[in-house]
Parts: structure tokens; sequence; C-alpha cells
């Protein structure tokens, strides 16, 4: 009996050790994480990089919310960089989890102190501590979700989460705000989609911006200025200070023909293209803006088909920067593929290779140590991966690519009527796909990621102007926050008069539905297609001049778009001394027949795919009936070409079918 009593103690003694044990572990591997954060964000401070500092402080107040050293060192960045409401909430929230037990006396009195001393400093600022700050949030749910791991992934997940698709094209995050871009300036809006307003206005007849992004409340963009001359631009790397609105002008390109930016740690690099390539990087945080020239060597290319010439001569200005590494594409083949290679040119050892041949790439992306792109071809279009360390390339989706967020793909098809887009999202490894929303197949469209909202931009062909929506990142709640209209200053809006007086006055004189009136007026909208898509092959747009209804008066069929991918007709009629636009279809793919008995044929060949669609115009109507559809996989001897022979056509930069008008 006594031997069981003792060995019930014994075995009491060893649990009641392995507790305290565990217990003691428990307590030794937080205070280590706890410490790891600490030392990781003093030098992320020291280096200037400060939203991973203010991230780290973050994790380890929520390994230790009682500790008031990660809340006095994420509100003196705050207070540094001028963002005194975040410095106040950080004090706010730090008192309220510290509180002012006997036990945490020495805590409750250092974060105390240190808030006296801010609002001392800060008395004219009037900071206003309610809003919890949007990083320091953010934080709190990676680190209560991974139980304060200290793996870079999770500071990586944050800084995604933070700043959104390494896709997007117009806009980015700050302080808990999104900040785009459309076509007459720069926008801000709260994630609710609320408190839409203007920070930069621009004239749209003269300049556009590209390639938007912020770091520290600094917007970093692309000005470019029509210079009036066949595809060319004035490029100038430009700033603005989110808080202030103060501009500046980094840096000025004269004279090209495209440039892209892309921004990584502390540097941006621009990629820009005139008789060769060049890469120019910019340091953020030094006084003074540095420039060096970074080059590599382009390959003479011959090209058969004038159209590939255009869009992939020489090296892409589409660059993508990681570890030290520059990521871009260079024209390897000409012909209907316009093939490309993937090269990397190395900043450290000044040396550049050729990474995979033969990439059939219309857009890419840089993912997770992946270059993800998407091939629209007459046979397959798909999305495709290139990983960097196996050197393989895979499928990963079949629909287009439009943004990747962490290993998240954003992706668009069209629908079978080419009316509408729907967007979904999968899983990088194809493991989850999602339909996220439907949105209107009317032009160019771009999807951003920022922070967990969806920006969705779309740029209507059939009306020039710019539709903006925000969506949750599942597609739910989706509403229109801005409706931007194509804008002239004074002087274009004159020109624009002049030009309409002229084409009146020229109809009036013909005082007919045919003559040299249609011929000003149709001539007037091949000159402004070019003028939209000069820089983008857009003088290999083709036109049509075809008496679609068979009244007597010639209809005007054009192409407008940048590629395959979002290219539209629009048809037009002559009516009151100018060209009246009658409606718009998808273009993607297509070629237009004749049909003797009226109307017109649309043939869409895509992926061994054949649909033909009749066409008829009916006072001022456009209607559409799918007359054909066969699939023949690649043998395309099978196509079946509709009505009585091709539409004549010809280039928008070609008058001759407008010289045929009477």
């Amino acid at each position: 009996m006594r031997n069981k009593k003792y060995t019930i103690i014994g075995i009491a003694v060893a649990l009641w050790i392995c507790i305290v044990g565990f217990i003691g572990f428990r307590v030794y591997r937080s205070s280590q994480q706890y410490s790891d954060w600490i030392q990781q964000a003093a030098a992320y401070e020291q280096e200037g990089k400060y939203e991973e500092a203010l991230i780290s402080y973050a994790m380890a107040s929520g390994i230790k919310p009682k500790k008031a050293e990660p809340y006095i060192k994420m509100a003196e960045i705050y207070e540094d960089q001028g963002d005194y409401d975040d410095a106040a909430s950080i004090l706010r929230i730090g008192s309220e989890n510290i509180g002012s037990s006997f036990l945490r006396k020495s805590e409750s009195n250092q974060l105390a102190s240190a808030e006296s001393d801010f609002y001392g400093r800060n008395e004219d600022n009037n900071p206003d501590p309610t809003k919890t700050p949007d990083i320091y949030q953010k934080t709190q749910e990676t680190a209560e979700n991974n139980k304060g791991d200290t793996k870079n992934d999770l500071l990586d997940e944050i800084m995604t989460e933070e700043q959104g698709g390494t896709g997007n094209t117009f806009s980015a995050m700050s302080n808990g705000e999104i900040y785009y871009t459309g076509q007459d300036g720069i926008y801000t809006v709260q994630p609710d989609g609320s408190d839409n307003k203007s920070v930069k206005e621009i004239d749209p007849s003269a300049a556009r911006i590209s390639d938007f992004q912020i770091s520290n409340r600094m917007a970093y963009y692309l000005e470019a200025k029509d210079t009036s001359q066949d595809g060319v631009y004035d490029y100038s790397l430009c700033t603005m200070n989110l808080d202030t609105g103060e501009e500046d002008v980094l840096y000025e390109m004269d004279a090209l023909s495209d440039a892209s930016m892309k921004m990584d740690e502390d540097t941006i690099y621009v990629a820009s293209r005139e008789s060769s390539s060049t890469d120019m990087t910019a340091g953020l945080t030094d006084p003074e803006v540095k420039i060096e020239t970074l080059s590599w060597n382009e390959e003479d290319q011959q090209y058969d088909d004038p159209a590939a010439a255009a869009s992939y001569e020489g090296t892409s200005t589409g660059i993508y920067v990681q570890n030290k590494k520059i990521y871009y594409s260079q024209a390897s083949e000409s012909g209907d593929e316009m093939l490309e290679d993937l090269c990397q040119y190395d900043m450290e050892s000044k040396d550049t290779k050729s990474l995979s041949k033969g990439i059939p790439s219309v857009h890419s992306i840089m993912g997770n140590d992946k270059y993800i792109y998407y091939y629209a071809g007459a046979e397959e279009s798909k999305t495709y991966a290139y990983n960097l360390d196996t050197e393989e390339t895979e499928t990963v989706a079949d629909e287009a690519l439009n943004n990747v967020c962490g290993t998240s793909l954003y992706l668009s098809a069209n629908d079978d009527s080419q009316t509408e887009v729907k967007l979904y999202c999968q899983n990088e490894d194809d493991s989850k796909k999602d339909t996220l929303t439907t949105i209107e197949n009317d032009g160019q469209y771009s999807v951003d990621v920022v922070g967990d909202k969806m920006l969705i931009c779309i740029d209507h062909a059939s009306e020039e102007s710019q539709s903006v929506y925000l969506a949750d990142l599942d597609g739910n709640n989706m509403k229109e926050i801005n409706q931007i209209e194509k804008k002239t200053d004074s002087a274009g809006a004159a020109t624009a008069a002049e030009s309409t007086t002229e084409t009146t006055e020229a109809a009036d004189t013909e005082s007919s539905s045919s003559g040299s009136g249609m011929k000003a007026a149709y001539q007037k909208v091949l000159d402004d297609t070019y003028s939209k898509y000069k820089n983008q092959g857009g003088k290999y747009l083709e036109y049509h001049v075809y008496d679609a209804d068979q009244d007597g008066t010639e209809e005007l069929i054009v192409r407008n778009g940048t590629c395959e991918a979002d290219y539209m007709w629009k048809i037009y009629t002559y009516d009151g001394g100018r060209a009246v636009l009658l409606d718009t279809f998808a273009g993607g793919h297509t070629s237009l027949y004749v049909c003797s008995s009226g109307g017109f044929y649309c043939m869409q060949v895509h992926m061994g795919n054949e649909a033909v669609y009749k066409y008829t115009l009916s006072n001022g109507n456009l209607s559409s009936q799918k007359t054909y559809e066969a699939n023949f996989g690649e043998d395309e001897s099978k196509y079946k070409e509709p009505g009585d022979g091709k539409m004549p056509q010809a280039y928008i930069t070609d008058s001759s079918l407008l010289d045929s008008l009477k």
C-alpha cells in the first residue's frame, strides 16, 4: 500500500516537473521569438527599410503585447515619417494592452513617458489616436494565425498584402488608402469605396501617367508627354509627396518610344527603348538622386512581319527585379509566333544570359521565383510559368493572366458572346480556382490587387472614357467608384472645334451623303485612332469601308486596341456632316467577310475553334447571330470562310480605301 502511495506521489511529481518544464520551454521560446523580431526590426530600421521595421516591431508586440519597446519604436518611425495619427494610435494601443497593474508598472511608465513626450512635441499637429494603423492590424492577424513564427515568408506575406499584386499597373496602397491613376491624373479612395478624390490633374490630350508605385508616402511614376511625333514621347521620372502634394522631377528622358518602371527596396529601375535599351537606377534614400546606366547588347533581328517588328523589335521594356537581377524578354524570332527569349541581367557581375528560348509572351508578371506569362496564339492561348530554380516551364491556367499576388493568380476570359469578361482567382499550383465576378467587354481593362481589395479599371472603347470599380478579393461588393470622361485642354478643344467646322463646311459643300465630307470625317476617325495607339503598333490596325445596310452610304469599320487580347471593332456611319459611332464588337482573332445579301460576316478563329457571326445593320442598330461553329484541333485547313470573300481592308495610315469615296 505504501509503495502504491509513493508511486502515485512520484507520478504527480513527474507530471508537475513536465508541466513546469513545458511552461518554461514556452516562455523561453516566446522570449526568443520576441528577441528575434526586435533584432530584425532594428536591422531594418538601420537600413532605412521602415515598412519592414514596422512589421517586425508589430510582430514582436503580438508575441509579448505587454512590452513597451515595440510600441515606442513604431511610434517613433511613424512620427519621423510625419504620420502623427498612426504614431498616436500605436501609443494608445500599447497603453491599452499593457494596462496599469503593479506587475507592469515599469512598462506602463515607459509608455506613458513616451506618450507624454510625443504629444508635447506634436501639440500643433493635433494627432488623432482613434484609427488602428493598417500595417499593425494585418500584422496582428498574421501573428495570430502563425503563432509568432519568424520565418521570412511571413513578412513577405504581410508586405504583399500591404503593397498589392506584383502585376499592379496603376494603383498602390499607403496608410490604408488606395491611390490609383486615371487618364486625367491621380486619385485616392478609401478601401470601402468612400471619399474618392483627385490628388493630381493632367491633360490627357498631351500626357499620360504610367507605372505608379508608392514608398514611404512618396508616389513615384512615369509621366509621358506627347511629342507629336510618330510614337515618340518625352518621359519623366516624377515624385509627389502624398502628404504635402509637393512634386518633383527626378530624371528626364527625351524622345523615347516606350518606358516602364519597377521599384525594388530603395531603388527605382527605369527601362527605356530608343535606339537601344537601357535601365536606369535611382536611389530613393540619397539626398541627391544618382543615376547609373545599365545596358546589355541586343541582337539584330530581321522581321518579315512589320507588325511583329513594331511590337517586338529589340528588348522589351517590361522588366522585373529580384535579388539584384533584372529579368526581361527579348525578341528572338519573327513571323506569326513573335517568340521571345527570357533573359537575366546580373547587376553585380554585369553578365547577361538567356534563361529560356522561344517564350511566346504577350503579358508577363514575376511571381515567387517564377516568370509567369500569358500567350494568346492561334492554337493555344494559356498562362505558363517558368521556374527560375528548376528551369522548367509548365502550364498553369487556360485563361489570360492579369495579376499575381503571393501564390494567387488573377485571370480573365471572354464569355461565348464576347460581350463580358469573367475574372478568376487560382492558386499557383492549380489546387483551387474560384470565379470572382463579371465585367463588361468594352475595350482594355486592368485588374490590380491592393490590400484586401480588387481595383478594376475599364477603358471604354465605345465612349472614350474610364470606369473604375472596387471589389472584395472574392469578387463581392463590387461598386463603381469613378467615371472619368475624356478631357482636353482649351487649345485641344479649339483644334477639335476647328476640325469639326472644316468637316461640316465640307459636308455642306458636297450636300450629299458621299464625297469629300465623308472622306474628311472618316479620315479624322483614322487619325484619332492612330494617335491613340501609335506607340503600341497602331499603324498596323486595319479598317474597312463597306455599305453594311445597303442604303447607299458606306460605313467605316475600324479595329481598335493593342493586341489580339483587347482588339475591338468600331463601326461608324456618316450623318449630319460627321462620323457617328454606331456600335462596337469583339475584334480579337477575327476577319470580316462580305455578305452580298446584306450585312457582313465576322469569322473568329482561335485555339482550333472557328465561330462565324452574321452582323446586320438596320436603322443604325447593329445585331449579331452565330451562324456556324466547329472545332478542328490543329487542322487549319478545315476552316470554313463565310460569305462572298474577305472585305477589302487597309491599314489606318493608308487612305486608299477612303479615296474610293465620291
